[in-house]
């Protein structure tokens, strides 16, 4: 029977793809044997290597009213602070009813968290005097349509409407605006426009400067207007409870005087989950359909050639996470894996790429302890005897992977499926006390316990914590839209991804490999156009980044011509967001490197405590 040509054309394509990508493979084998390693270029440091510097204080130019009787105001200015405390701007609150507000002129910067600006009563009038007279004012948050609004909307440039609302299914970011607005604009987030939020049904006079608008490009959300010699930001939606609020947050706030610095973590990070690690079970149905080629053959084929080809393309570096063996067990003993070649051939090819190698566990039992943290069981995954038990693992672990990779420092663990309890945590310390870093989840879940993290250092024991953003290759608008936020709030991005994904229909396995990695291309491709600056890292450097932008403190004072700024708890490195509200303007540093990366945007490198930027426009 003669063949279908279309269909042989794909049999050769099958049969030669296997076949050259094991040609690529093999020419990266025998790089990595011969000893070359990739140099690590940021200039940061490892973390235990950080010396800091004594602090700095800035005096409190930031005054945020909330109505401490309104739980949607308590929320939107416990959303406010926390940007505020990330962009180390100094703030006051107060409760908007019991302020003396004859006290306003002590203050640059006003912030009006609550929806109910009746709270502020008659002293509404001498808020926009305030304004007039060179004051700054944002709110954080739709304000009810009431008399309290409507006596000043006109002051905030809405010339008709204010009195209803209307349901939003999503944002659209303006070009020129935002990190990311250039390379993709629009974020749909809702079918039903109640079940996101409620933006009030406003027109706005010509000098208005509308940043965002509703999906449909028909609501403006953030505005910025000039009044008097003070200036005005409007936020028209309320999604305080919401991560990706927060970029949205440091924005407005960024917009209202004429120049803006605030500090940043300036690092992305890549993470392989269960890598390396045994061939995991699973149904490989979509590999044999798609290539005709069992799990380990795909992976040394296909999918590593892939991924090593993205480290090349985009420039980024992978830190991966070790699971030693597959096995449910957690009572022990623990033995250790005597198959080791497919960990040493991958292992070492990811560390010769300027790669790294953490922890992921011995095998895939979250580290959650029986009887005490029986409600963070979760699926078939079973629970862990004794804190001993747990160690015991960890410590085999350790020796198995030490001895593998002699020259890798084990800094980095993630917790299998993100789920750690403080239990876990606390065998870890105890255990492996060389391991400083914990990257678990940023967004968490709705369907399993997540250890769900905020950049920073954990309080309870001492970890660095770098949670991931997004993860797998197909990313949604929410996802995306949260990294767009980080971007714009601490210029960081972190992803993880596993190689078994292309064996999981919930994660994209059904489209195929091809369809899956193309889209995660995109998301390469949007990450380095919109933030090319960024320095791509390895989990242990974006540790040293966090660590250092956690405690760092910053004192600037406005001169003529610039910035002048002192930092405190230094360690020799710092970068930093610069947004000056003025068209056409040119940087110029003093101890310091500016870039532009967006309109009016400035990337800063501080390598001295004392930096002077000069700003001509």
């Amino acid at each position: 029977m003669k063949k279908n040509r279309k269909e042989g054309s794909l049999h050769v394509a099958k049969v030669l793809v296997p076949i050259i990508a094991m040609a690529v493979l093999s020419a990266v084998v025998l790089i990595e044997r011969g000893g070359i390693r990739l140099k690590d270029n940021t200039g940061l440091k490892a973390p235990e290597n950080l010396v800091y510097s004594g602090k700095v204080v800035e005096n409190a130019d930031t005054l945020v009213l909330v109505d401490r009787d309104n739980d949607y105001s308590i929320g939107s200015a416990d959303a406010m602070e926390f940007v505020l405390s990330g962009m180390k701007a100094s703030y006051v609150e107060a409760d908007a009813a019991t302020f003396d507000y004859s006290r306003l002129p002590n203050y640059k910067k006003l912030v009006l968290a609550l929806p109910d600006w009746g709270q502020i009563g008659q002293n509404m009038g001498a808020v926009m005097l305030w304004v007039t007279n060179g004051g700054q004012l944002m709110n954080t948050m739709t304000p009810d349509p009431d008399a309290a609004f409507l006596s000043a909307a006109h002051g905030f440039g809405i010339m008709d409407g204010g009195e209803s609302y209307c349901g939003i299914t999503g944002f659209t970011l303006v070009s020129g605006s935002m990190i990311g607005a250039e390379e993709k604009s629009t974020y749909h987030l809702a079918d039903n426009p109640e079940d996101l939020m409620t933006s009030l049904l406003v027109a706005l006079e010509s000098d208005c400067k509308i940043s965002v608008t509703s999906e449909d490009g028909k609501v403006p959300l953030i505005w910025e207007k000039e009044n008097g010699k003070g200036r005005l930001v409007f936020i028209n939606f309320n999604v305080s409870g919401e991560k990706y609020n927060r970029g949205f947050l440091a924005y407005a706030y960024s917009k209202l005087g004429d120049e803006c610095l605030y500090p940043v973590i300036n690092a992305s990070a890549y993470y392989l989950d269960d890598f390396p690690s045994p061939v995991p079970g699973g149904d490989s149905t979509y590999i044999q359909r798609d290539y005709g080629l069992d799990t380990g053959t795909f992976y040394s084929t296909i999918w590593w050639p892939r991924v090593m080809k993205w480290e090349k393309d985009y420039g980024i570096v992978h830190t991966g996470l070790i699971i030693e063996d597959y096995s449910d067990d957690t009572d022990g003993p623990f033995p250790d894996n005597a198959s080791t070649s497919q960990f040493v051939n991958y292992g070492n090819m990811l560390l010769n790429n300027g790669g790294e190698l953490g922890f992921h566990g011995y095998n895939h039992q979250p580290l959650c302890l029986e009887g005490t943290d029986d409600a963070m069981q979760f699926g078939s995954y079973n629970l862990w005897p004794t804190i001993e038990a747990m160690q015991a693992s960890l410590t085999e672990l350790n020796s198995f992977s030490e001895r593998l990779f002699p020259e890798n420092e084990f800094r980095v663990y993630v917790p299998p499926s993100n789920i750690i309890s403080p239990s876990g945590r606390g065998a870890i310390r105890g255990a492996l006390p060389e391991v400083s870093i914990m990257a678990s989840s940023f967004l968490g879940s709705s369907e399993e316990p997540a250890y769900v993290q905020e950049f920073g250092i954990d309080k309870d024991f001492g970890f660095i914590d770098t949670p991931r953003i997004t993860s797998g290759t197909i990313i949604d608008d929410y996802a995306l839209l949260t990294e767009v936020s980080e971007l714009n709030f601490q210029y960081v991005q972190s992803h993880f991804m596993h190689p078994d994904d292309t064996l999981d229909p919930d994660r994209g396995a059904d489209k195929g490999w091809e369809t899956m990695a193309e889209s995660f291309e995109n998301y390469l491709g949007f990450i380095k156009a919109s933030a090319p600056s960024i320095r791509n890292v390895t989990g242990s450097l974006m540790g040293t980044a966090v660590a250092e932008y956690t405690n760092l403190t910053v004192k600037t004072e406005e001169t003529t011509d610039g910035l002048s700024v002192s930092l405190g708890n230094f360690a020799g490195d710092a970068s930093f967001l610069l947004r000056v509200n003025a068209d056409g303007a040119r940087v110029l540093g003093k101890g310091c490197a500016a870039t532009e990366v967006g309109n009016g945007l400035f990337l800063v490198h501080a390598t001295q405590s004392e930096f002077y930027i000069s700003i001509e426009k």
